[in-house]
């Protein structure tokens, strides 16, 4: 797979498909432990929603290295340099097992606070800490499974996060079942059982996807013996039978810490980490202005958002690919390329969102009853979601075009539309239509709909504009021709 030269519809579907399907899954995970949780009470369904801030530290601190690697390592490989390709992969890896043991070390220290000042008091902050804490003492794991990912996705592989998701999804939905209610010499864990299955799970797949990485031969030095991936591996994906063994030095060499390449990364980690960060922000803010609402409420729109995400994989499958090929190829100096990608990718997210405002509108509350057995959680998620689907095509123009500037190392425009998307006007429209006009969780659903329209016009304005200056800078206006040479006044 060449991202420089394939047909780009081709290039878009082998990425797309594959990705979309492992973030499927992914959702398929989430959704298990919120349907076993439900067998629980509502109130631990409520606790899972709960922490969905808390989770997305964990997510902001992987997003943010993973794109920035991908980005680095992308315009790495488009221009032909696989030593600087391998040292930003290693430098990329080192930064993720110091945050990852920080997080493991701090994320019980803030948990508590965080969950009180939402709300949850009593049996509803145990359950928030059983699960929790236990998440936090995988934050390690967490961080490596996107960092790895990230480094295969960059060379076009997006399978192989596909394949492990599906043996997880399997094995998680056991796990879950054993861990959470006993058995085989465990006692019942409750909630914590279901952290510990989603933790073991994880930590399988970093094994699974980290010799995936090695295969491809990203960490063989300048003097290995590289060779192109062959059918001689399942998925053909790997360039000997000794393929650790030949990557070690290299790998090794790799993961010395580098300030200069640090630096790099830092630069193009912290605007996406900033980034997610607001997204986790905003769910805080979010679920602070629904939890004055009740339980039943924050267990809604918890369901609701799981099952959103999987009606957003397609959309999201196609940002995942917009990353490498525009990276790569602006990195290999084949621009427009990129902004041919770019236009691609929004003709197959417009198609995408027009299924999704059907399946959204027609068919949440059938939905939501899969996962929920409460009534009012059912109804209430169904609610929110047909505000959803109207904004779905504003998701889709987001997701690419932050995707688009990543890859053309523009991260900056992520935190400011995040900022702005997440955390100043939410806490502004929802204030005004939940509380002053009243509308209570209807203006919150209608508030959340309107902020990402806004984002979505805000995004595909910025994003044109670069490219426009882009073009000058490529093209350049031709210089005065003061003799009229060349226009129709006798030059030759």
């Amino acid at each position: 797979m060449d991202l420089t030269r394939d047909p780009l519809p081709k290039l878009m579907w082998q990425i797309a498909v594959p990705g979309a399907t492992a973030m499927f899954l992914q959702t398929v995970l989430n959704l298990t432990d919120t349907w076993f949780a439900g067998r629980l009470s509502t109130l631990a369904q409520a606790a899972l929603s709960l922490s969905f801030p808390l989770f997305f530290v964990l997510a902001t601190f992987g997003a943010g290295l993973s794109t920035g690697a991908s980005a680095l390592v992308g315009r790495a490989l488009g221009a032909g340099d696989r030593n600087a390709a391998r040292c930003l992969a290693g430098q990329a890896i080192f930064l993720t097992l110091i945050l990852g043991f920080a997080l493991m070390i701090l994320g019980p220290a803030i948990a508590r606070p965080a969950f009180v000042s939402m709300g949850a008091d009593g049996e509803y902050l145990n359950l928030c800490l059983n699960y929790m804490n236990i998440i936090f003492l995988f934050a390690p794991v967490f961080l490596l499974l996107s960092i790895t990912n990230s480094l295969l996705v960059v060379q076009g592989d997006s399978r192989s996060m596909r394949d492990v998701l599906a043996v997880s999804a399997v094995l998680n939905f056991f796990l879950d079942w054993w861990l959470m209610g006993g058995g085989l010499g465990v006692p019942p864990l409750g909630v914590a059982g279901l952290a510990l299955a989603t933790g073991l799970v994880q930590a399988g797949s970093v094994v699974v996807l980290g010799r995936r990485v090695f295969r491809t031969g990203l960490f063989l030095t300048p003097q290995g013996q590289y060779a192109p991936p062959t059918a001689s591996w399942p998925g053909g994906d790997g360039p000997d039978k000794n393929f650790i063994a030949s990557s070690l030095p290299g790998f090794r060499s790799a993961l010395r810490p580098r300030l200069d390449l640090q630096r790099e990364l830092a630069r193009q980690a912290w605007p996406p980490a900033l980034n997610q960060a607001s997204v986790g922000l905003g769910i805080y803010v979010i679920n602070w202005f629904v939890g004055r609402f009740g339980a039943e409420a924050i267990a809604a729109y918890g369901v609701a958002v799981r099952l959103e995400q999987l009606v957003l994989l397609p959309a999201l499958g196609i940002s995942l690919a917009m990353l490498p090929l525009a990276a790569q190829n602006d990195g290999a100096g084949f621009f427009e390329r990129a902004v041919e990608a770019r236009a691609l990718a929004v003709r197959w997210g417009v198609r995408v969102s027009v299924v999704a405002f059907v399946v959204l509108v027609f068919g949440g509350y059938y939905l939501m009853g899969l996962v929920s057995p409460d009534e009012g959680v059912r109804a209430e998620g169904a609610w929110f979601l047909k505000f959803d689907a109207c904004a779905f095509l504003a998701y889709v123009i987001l997701y690419i075009n932050v995707a688009f500037l990543q890859g053309l190392k523009r991260p900056m425009f992520a935190i400011w539309i995040g900022l702005y998307r997440q955390i100043a006007a939410p806490v502004l429209v929802f204030w005004l239509l939940a509380f002053v006009l009243g509308l209570g969780t209807t203006g919150i659903w209608l508030g959340i709909a309107l902020v990402t329209v806004s984002g979505a016009v805000i995004a595909e304005a910025y994003t044109r504009r670069v490219v426009r200056r882009r073009r000058a800078l490529l093209n350049p206006p031709a210089p005065p021709d003061p003799e009229g040479y060349g226009q129709g006044r006798g030059g030759v």
